[in-house]
């Protein structure tokens, strides 16, 4: 196994840039289960466990509720995970491999951690929205705003089960429909066309460059990141790729060569990783 820590610090010092890819995986590795049933979920949300008699995160945001119910989950939620968030430990890791390759961010999560941790803001790509920002949940314009300060503004009005006063529910200021956040949960979400754009010339821009794609905890089936990205890996020879994933790697054999798998948790990897980096 130390081999292959040898071998990604060594891709990672003979690189000239850093793309993290990021899928729910890292989320977990930082304690945000979209999935889980488990206590924290009870602990934190009592009043949509004794009410809906929903166990999880994604079971919540994709169900039926009334707006001010939705919006008093996602106002804690945002809360714990943003507004109160402290760099964790995986992310601290992160830096401590990458801090020196200019690194870029690629990712379906949107909790915004990696603009916390440090990398800027134009270098972090999240393509499935984020909870830093809302939209007209109609939409009846492709507007895109902050969401933080209504955010914080909601968690004060809040009672101890969830409810907050209607008028202090975001509108749209063009129609006056409820705003949502913007995350790609069905068809009205608005697609950040900018970043997108930005994006594709980022990647362009790169494609001459020695450049390793780090992925974390992105799973063997996801075709919007892990796929695309194999792909890009294998169009662009001075591309290299390393995958961490405790249990769950797959490399294809048109890259394989150029390629390491660390079949491991993520904080772990990371941490073996840094320690055998030369760092100028």
């Amino acid at each position: 196994m130390d081999d292959v820590y040898d071998r990604a610090a060594k891709m990672i010092d003979d690189s000239d840039r850093v793309v993290i890819t990021a899928a729910n995986g890292l989320s977990m590795s930082e304690g945000i289960n979209l999935f889980a049933q488990d206590e924290e979920f009870i602990k934190r949300f009592p009043w949509i466990v004794s009410r809906y008699g929903f166990h999880s995160i994604i079971q919540t945001l994709f169900s039926e509720i009334p707006e001010n119910e939705k919006w008093a989950f996602w106002c804690q939620l945002i809360g714990d995970h943003i507004l109160d968030y402290k760099t964790s430990d995986v992310m601290s890791s992160i830096m401590d491999v990458v801090s020196d390759k200019d690194p870029i961010a690629i990712t379906t999560n949107g909790e915004g951690h990696f603009v916390i941790a440090g990398i800027p803001e134009d270098n972090v790509f999240e393509i499935e929205g984020n909870w830093r920002t809302m939209q007209c949940s109609a939409p009846c314009h492709n507007g895109i705003y902050p969401s933080l300060k209504i955010v914080s503004e909601i968690r004060d009005l809040m009672s101890y089960d969830g409810h907050i006063p209607d008028a202090s529910l975001p509108r749209c200021p063009r129609c006056g429909k409820l705003m949502k956040i913007r995350m790609q949960d069905d068809m009205s979400f608005v697609q950040d066309k900018i970043m997108i754009s930005r994006l594709n010339k980022t990647l362009e821009d790169l494609a001459s460059q020695n450049v390793t794609v780090m992925e974390l905890g992105v799973g063997p089936r996801n075709r919007m990141i892990k796929g695309t990205m194999m792909e890009i890996v294998a169009k662009n020879p001075s591309w290299n790729y390393i995958t961490v994933n405790s249990g769950q790697l797959m490399i294809p054999g048109i890259i394989e060569s150029r390629s390491i798998g660390i079949d491991d948790y993520i904080l772990h990897a990371l941490e073996e990783i840094t320690s055998r980096r030369i760092h100028i």
